[in-house]
């Protein structure tokens, strides 16, 4: 039986505070399934569900840092991937979600678009499930009804060039709809489904023949659109309320005090004949590929790289190199990389990639001139290891190189490690468990990255050479390893076992809230406890909602101002 202490005096939180000049970020709702926060990219926060950005969709300040801009003209918008929403193929459903989202604008449009065809393309059926209307108001539905008419906001219109909070959510009987964190309005539903089956959805622009506030046709909106986010349950009107409340601080990306977490784990212990590359802790398998010159630029001949078969991937220099899925550095929100490599050189190869995350002018797939990326590599003449990261190369004023001693051995294993903190502003380099190089600076924030190019042994240049050498593992962890820690790792060496993480209590502040969270691989195998006062037995289970995202489950709690304690107990 393992339990946890931790001692919470209410009445004596000095951080709490019920100001709302200075809000801070609440934990996601338990549900989240898609959240678009239109940093600089399309890349999905919340899972694998990446946008496309289409026609000159551009970025500016959002509520909560960047937002899609949406120009209006009408060949501008977010796709979404189709079938994103739980929504019925055929017949009728039920299927509880919520849609929520951030928006700014004076004149109006689509802000979330339904229909069975890709748009302009010969639709058959057609939903904009929430929109402004040329009248100003906010109109919701999701998504096609039996008779069921849409419904609108209120008597107060949106076209005041300030940021509203818009949600709309199912509870498989009935729709609401919420502005600035307040119900306006709901009816009884039963969802219909329509054409083909398969749907298609964009944020920025809808078809809304036959709709009202419209002059029918599409309709693209004009203005910012942040922070969309979709849920697979109806969020409850206080969770709408606290999200609103927020404000600028918005959704917690994670909770910042957490240790670190183990997110990704390559050990390269795959067949020799695979090609796929397992994640053995997030699931986030990779693939081996082969670098062309042409589209899709990943059908090149191979060069003979790949999998031992005894625990070692082996990349020859040439066109081969492993692919990760994208979106698994930006949606963290500080990391440590560890890698252990061979580098076979030769020593006119410099800028080889131990890995390089980020993205070129060329876009997915293709190597051009690297535009935005974290990068691990022996680089320049010397051969020394170096870590750099920037978000626009060569007008960042964030850029950091972190260049570490001695040269990097040719024919010797070697373990690398970088840890990036934005939160601390603090990067740091080691080599062999010994700091090679450290920054104390600014840092840009890990969801600036447009991680679409996620590549071990390839470079966003097109002039850099390939990997040469071979790979016995390599990690992520969400969180900054210890000198100490990262000391044990390369003396334990490449193979050592990891069990489920211990968990400890944390706490943060929420608005008029607390916000209690343990961070852990293994925590659905323990639940909260509370009592008033440590010299009783009578401990009581914490019945409140728990929230799930990146391995941390947190609860929300009023702060009454009496006394308690809360453990952990399994």
């Amino acid at each position: 039986m393992k339990k946890l202490l931790l001692l919470c005096v209410a009445a004596g939180f000095g951080f709490i505070t019920t100001s709302r000049s200075q809000p801070s970020c609440v934990p996601p709702p338990a549900g989240l399934i898609a959240w678009w926060r239109g940093e600089g990219n399309g890349l999905d926060s919340a899972g694998t569900n990446n946008a496309t950005l289409v026609g000159d969709v551009g970025f500016t300040n959002g509520l909560v840092g960047q937002g899609f801009v949406i120009s209006g003209a009408g060949n501008d918008y977010v796709a979404l991937p189709q079938n994103v929403f739980p929504f019925p193929s055929s017949g009728t459903g039920n299927a509880p979600l919520t849609f929520e989202v951030w928006f700014k604008t004076s004149i109006g449009g689509v802000i979330l678009g339904q229909q069975d065809h890709a748009p302009f393309m010969g639709i058959n059926g057609w939903v904009p499930a929430l929109y402004v209307g040329t009248n100003g108001l906010l109109y919701g539905h999701l998504f096609e009804g039996a008779g069921t008419p849409p419904f609108i906001e209120s008597e107060t219109s949106v076209f005041d060039g300030q940021f509203h909070h818009g949600a709309v959510t199912y509870d498989g009987a009935n729709e609401y709809l919420f502005l600035d964190g307040v119900l306006v309005a709901s009816m009884p539903f039963t969802q219909q489904s329509y054409g083909s089956g398969n749907y298609q959805y964009q944020l920025g622009t809808g078809y809304t023949a036959g709709w009202p506030g419209t002059a029918g046709g599409w309709f693209p909106f004009a203005g910012v659109i942040d922070e969309a986010s979709i849920y697979n349950r109806a969020l409850a009107t206080n969770e709408i309320a606290a999200i609103f409340a927020a404000g600028t601080a918005g959704k917690c990306t994670s909770i910042q005090t957490s240790p670190a977490v183990l997110r990704h784990r390559y050990d390269f212990g795959d067949a020799a004949a695979s090609r796929v590359l397992t994640d053995s802790v997030g699931g986030a398998n990779g693939t081996i590929e082969f670098a062309s010159t042409s589209a899709p630029y990943t059908n090149g001949v191979s060069d003979g790289s790949g999998f031992t078969g005894a625990g070692r991937l082996v990349l020859k220099g040439t066109n081969g190199y492993a692919h990760l899925p994208a979106g698994i550095v930006s949606t963290l929100t500080n990391a440590t990389f560890e890698a252990w490599i061979i580098w076979n050189g030769p020593a006119t190869s410099a800028w080889q990639r131990v890995f390089d995350f980020g993205a070129s002018d060329q876009g997915i797939n293709a190597s051009g001139s690297g535009t935005n990326y974290l990068v691990l590599t022996p680089g320049d003449a010397s051969y020394r290891p170096g870590f750099e990261a920037t978000i626009n190369a060569g007008a960042d004023p964030n850029t950091i190189l972190l260049e570490g001693q001695p040269p990097l051995p040719l024919g010797q294993e070697t373990y690398l490690a970088v840890t990036y903190d934005p939160i601390s502003e603090s990067s740091a380099l080691y080599t062999n468990g010994a700091l090679a190089y450290s920054v104390s600076q600014p840092l840009d924030s890990m969801n600036r990255f447009a991680d679409e190019n996620n590549w071990l042994g390839r470079s966003q240049y097109r002039a850099d050479p390939f990997f040469d050498g071979q790979y016995d593992e390599f990690r992520i962890w969400e969180g900054v390893l210890t000198p100490a820690q990262i000391a044990s790792h390369f003396a334990a060496g490449p193979d050592e076992p990891f069990g489920v993480t211990r968990p400890s209590l944390g706490i943060a502040r929420a608005g008029r809230n607390v916000v209690i969270s343990w961070p852990t691989n293994g925590a659905a195998g323990f639940h909260l406890e509370t009592c008033a006062a440590l010299r009783t037995s009578s401990w009581t289970l914490v019945t409140n909602t728990v929230s799930i995202s990146n391995a941390t489950w947190s609860v929300s709690l009023v702060a009454t101002g009496a006394p308690a304690f809360y453990r952990l107990k399994q």
